[in-house]
């Protein structure tokens, strides 16, 4: 006689299988994630100006930002995670164990806590989320804990986030103990799957990402208003981020030594620094006429036709050039695409030595060409590099 067993009990016993330490990983993820949003709500409440966004950027930047949350709850107990991943069900069996993992989480939520308190104070100095730049506050410790101390409740906030440590440890150690109940057998072959499952699945929530790249910085900023991007941004996240351009600065002492030779070349004035230069054309056009920008992304010019090439590979984009305006003695310092496009949309070199400048979330706030041209409706078209023949 064929036994039908319901969909819910037949869920319930699958769930009854899963090892317990496994169940113990995903638990601390999820109440992390809930921790980190929680944040995320007292920001939304209490900091952000949304008032003239509209309700579909909102949503945007929810979605975006609990993304950049729950990358921050894996990431926070990723360490303890692969460590419970490798003992597997020996790590309910000692009280060692118990304690460091206790201990690890308290100091999670504490040092997260400090985060975003930080960041909180730090908006509402500056409306900027947290980044390594003020790292440079640290330089005179003094003046600025002092300033710490008269702005701000230290003393009831050092008695709050004692609380939070007590509350954190009880919260581990129940956690400990609920999984601790029960040991179920498996084999190593079963072993060696749920840590390759468990594994690949806190990777993917970090990479965060069904594309080719993954969940980056970058995508928080998708609006041209401001308060948008702030609230989208996971301020943990960003610090780190930002953390190798901490150093970044200018050295106008050394720029001046070089600025009369730049000067020169620029045909820009000797006597001060300006590098404003204003182009006065002798036909202007009458009407306003339609421009098309084209970047040939990942095209070397050893390829084309109109640089020399005998082979006449490229001849469609050799006519569109021949008809455009080229050009051909922009040159960028640098391999790379992303080098390119910024200098390209930017004017300005990427002289970045840590990675390029599109990767600075220092530097995000650039005059770019496209929003020069005024009154004009824009519109972007990305191809990645297709075969040679199709052009």
């Amino acid at each position: 006689m064929l036994k039908i067993v319901p969909l819910q009990a037949y869920i319930i016993d699958m769930f009854k299988k899963i090892p317990n330490y496994i169940k113990y990983i995903f638990t601390n993820v999820f109440f992390l994630f809930i921790f980190i949003a929680f944040f995320r709500g007292l920001f939304y409440a209490f900091f952000a100006s949304l008032e003239n966004v509209s309700s579909q950027e909102i949503q945007k930047a929810l979605l975006l930002g609990l993304r950049f949350d729950l990358k921050l709850a894996i990431l926070t107990f990723f360490p303890l995670a692969i460590f419970v991943l490798i003992i597997n069900h020996n790590f309910f069996k000692s009280i060692i164990y118990k304690r460091i993992a206790a201990i690890y989480i308290t100091l999670s939520y504490l040092i997260l806590t400090l985060f975003y308190l930080f960041d909180f104070g730090y908006y509402e100095y500056l409306a900027i989320r947290l980044d390594a730049s003020s790292l440079r506050f640290l330089s005179n410790f003094k003046i600025s804990f002092q300033v710490l101390i008269e702005s701000y409740p230290i003393y009831k906030g050092v008695f709050g986030l004692t609380i939070l440590c007590f509350i954190s440890y009880k919260y581990a150690t129940l956690i400990f103990n609920i999984f601790n109940k029960g040991y179920q057998k498996i084999t190593n072959k079963l072993k060696a799957v749920f840590f390759a499952f468990t594994f690949l699945i806190l990777s993917f929530g970090v990479f965060n990402s069904i594309t080719h790249y993954p969940l980056r910085w970058s995508e928080a900023f998708f609006s041209k208003n401001n308060a948008i991007n702030q609230f989208t941004l996971n301020p943990v996240l960003y610090f780190f981020d930002s953390f190798a351009f901490r150093s970044e600065g200018v050295n106008l002492e050394e720029f001046k030594n070089y600025y009369p030779v730049i000067a020169k070349h620029l045909n820009l004035p000797q006597d001060t620094i300006n590098f404003e230069k204003k182009v006065t054309f002798e036909n202007p056009y009458k009407v306003k006429p339609n421009i098309v920008f084209v970047m040939l992304e990942s095209v070397g010019t050893a390829t084309m036709g109109i640089y020399g090439n005998p082979l006449d590979c490229t001849p469609k984009m050799d006519s569109i050039i021949k008809k455009s305006l080229s050009f051909s003695k922009f040159y960028v310092h640098k391999p790379g695409t992303a080098g390119s496009v910024f200098a390209s949309i930017t004017g300005l070199p990427d002289i970045e030595d840590v990675k390029t400048a599109s990767r600075n979330p220092m530097i995000i706030d650039q005059r770019i060409i496209f929003d020069q041209f005024k009154g004009y409706e824009k519109s972007y078209f990305h191809r990645r590099l297709c075969k040679l023949g199709k052009y």
